[in-house]
Parts: C-alpha cells; structure tokens; sequence
C-alpha cells in the first residue's frame, strides 16, 4: 500500500474509529444547523486530533512550519467529519486520511515555492531561467554549466547554485514515480513512519536502575502486573499474598518508583 493512503497505525486508528463510530450515526440523522451535530462534531474531531497531527507531522522538514501542517490536516479532519457518510460502512479513518493528505497537499501546492533561497541566489536562478530557451535553440542540447557561465558572464559556482535553487524550490510530488517506467508507489513509499518505540526509550532507559534499587519483592509484584499482565488476584496466587495486600504492596512499589524517577518520567507512569 502506498504511504499516501497507509494509516501511520493501525492499532490507534481502531480506537478511533471505535470511538466515532456512534456519534458519526447520530450526526447522520440531524440537520446541518442542529447545535446537537455540531457537537457531536467537535466529539469526533476530538477524538481523531491524533491521527491529524500525527499526519501533518509526516511532512515536517519541507520548508513549512509544522504547525501549519498540523492546522491544516486538522481542517481536513473537520471536513471529513461533515463530509463522512455512515451508511456506507467504511470506516472513518479510511475517509478522513486521504481527505487530510489532500488537503496538505494542496497547500503544498498553492503555497508555491517552499524553500526561499537568499536574493542573490534567487536572481542567479532566474538569470538561468531566462537564458536556458535562448541557450537551447543556440546550442540544440541541454545547456551545460559552462554554457550559462559564458552566456551570462556569471561565475560557475553562481550557476550551480541557480540551478539548484530551481530544483529545491519545486520539489518533487510524493506521487511521482521513482522509476521510469512508472511501476512502484512513489517517492512516498520511500517515507517511513514514526517509531512509537522511540517515545519510550528514555523512560526504559531510567526506569531499570530504579527498578534495581527497588526490594526484590517489590521488583517482581510490579513484574508480574506489568510485563506479566496478571491481575492482582492471580499475582496473590503466585507469591501467596491475599489480593488486597498486593494492592497495598504495588501501591507502595509504585510510590517508591515515582520517587526515583526524574520529573517528567513520573507524568508517563501514571
């Protein structure tokens, strides 16, 4: 599947719609001006501001500010909010992620020129521009570097720098293909997702010696209801504690924990 329509995750994306499901049914069956779809509106956009930013995000790095990117995959979202239809059983993120990833790019589009180079390099790009028809039909070949040099009395360094700000200014489309042939998924195949693991490296990173400097009691109740996903009655099973004294003991391992963690780790624990 192409990147231009692969959902950044899957995982998420099934909460989402889970989510909306319900009151995307109810918008459905009320007016435009009702106050009451409006509201479940903004209920469904709430919802999927994730996915919008996670979206706007993925083109980070082009020549645009990332807010703006985010603000503009967020109006895609609450276009495709008024524009889903319920009855067709699909589900809303396979709607709202080409409907977000169009409205980007024709931002992209209409804001022309991404990058702006310094005027300098700006007047040699368009020197180059301006010379390359008449240096075509002189030459009956692709003008070369030398060429423009002599043409324009213009340095060689100042050329190069002109033709590339031409090609930096338009960048490539993330449809267009990577082959001649035009047989692959586009440059945006090439474009990988984030990695929700990077989010938690830090953490894992100053969660182990605090674990280490835990009791051992401690370390293997947290252990077990953790990493071993046992309740606490079936941890109470296994170190023969009754339930709620291994509510009380995970309270206090927790609490230590907290204590030996940094400041911002102790927000992702709780």
């Amino acid at each position: 599947m192409s990147e231009t329509t692969r959902i950044p995750s899957t995982r998420s994306t099934r909460a989402i719609d889970e989510r909306v499901r319900r009151p995307l049914a109810r918008m459905r069956r009320l007016s435009r001006r009702d106050p009451a779809r409006r509201r479940l509106r903004n209920e469904v956009v709430s919802a999927a501001l994730p996915l919008a930013d996670r979206l706007g995000r993925r083109y980070r790095g082009r020549g645009v500010p990332v807010e703006d990117l985010v603000g503009v995959a967020r109006l895609g979202l609450v276009k495709a909010a008024d524009g889903f239809d319920a009855e067709r059983g699909e589900a809303f993120s396979g709607f709202a992620v080409p409907t977000m990833l169009g409205e980007v790019r024709r931002y992209f589009r209409d804001k022309g020129a991404l990058i702006r180079p310094p005027r300098g390099v700006q007047e040699a790009r368009m020197a180059v521009k301006d010379a390359s028809w008449e240096l075509t039909q002189r030459l009956g070949r692709v003008p070369s570097v030398e060429d423009y040099a002599r043409f324009l009395s213009m340095p060689a360094s100042r050329v190069r720098a002109g033709l590339a700000a031409s090609r930096m200014a338009w960048p490539s489309s993330l449809d267009a293909s990577r082959r001649s042939d035009g047989e692959d998924d586009g440059l945006a195949s090439t474009i990988g997702d984030e990695d929700p693991a990077l989010e938690r490296a830090e953490l894992r990173a100053v969660l182990r010696p605090a674990m280490e400097r835990l009791e051992p009691r401690e370390r293997r109740i947290l252990w077990l209801r953790f990493y071993g996903d046992l309740t606490q009655e079936e941890i109470g099973r296994r170190v023969n504690l009754s339930q709620m004294h291994v509510s009380r003991l995970l309270k206090r391992a927790l609490r230590h924990l907290r204590r030996l963690l940094p400041d911002d780790a102790r927000v992702t624990l709780r």
